[in-house]
């Protein structure tokens, strides 16, 4: 069976069927390996690892968990949760999260995907910085926006369509 690697929130995890290995246990044998899962593409799996994501949430203020994972055109894999901070503007979103940990494993592919899930709300859109966030890691695609609704079905939207005017330097 092939071993399968998750990022949550800066820390690569390596699962097999029976057990759970840190980053640090085997550092050696990650650096070798590109991070992410390879050959992933189903949406309900990238879904469901958002889910798993949104578990580790920090929310002790707003409460509302959420859980985002992003699939580059590497086909690597990176997923992160919402953690806050006593002062709101300091908190950091699941969306940027999961992005900011591709950028530090070395990505540098367009972001072709991003699922985000939070149990407290169907339809979890990204906020506003989220969106200009993806654009700029979109390099030009029109990454999809994987969400699932209040029925538990998945929904496909576009950052071209939920953010029609995104600034751009040049």
């Amino acid at each position: 069976m092939r071993v399968n690697r998750l990022t949550i929130v800066n820390t690569i995890l390596l699962y097999t069927p029976n057990t759970l290995y840190s980053k640090f246990a085997f550092k050696d044998k990650i650096k070798e390996e590109s991070y992410g899962f390879k050959n992933m593409k189903s949406n309900e799996e990238l879904l469901n690892i958002a889910k798993e994501a949104s578990l580790n949430a920090y929310c002790p203020y707003s409460e509302f968990p959420v859980g985002a994972c992003v699939l580059y055109e590497s086909e690597n894999v990176y997923s992160g949760c919402n953690v806050e901070n006593a002062s709101y503007g300091l908190s950091l979103c699941a969306e940027r999260n999961a992005m900011s940990t591709a950028v530090a494993s070395g990505e540098k592919s367009k972001l072709l995907k991003i699922a985000i899930f939070s149990p407290k709300s169907s339809l979890c859109f990204p906020c506003g910085a989220c969106r200009q966030w993806i654009q700029e890691f979109a390099q030009g695609y029109n990454t999809e926006i994987i969400l699932e609704d209040e029925n538990g079905n998945i929904q496909i939207y576009y950052i071209n369509d939920i953010l029609p005017h995104s600034f751009k330097l040049l």
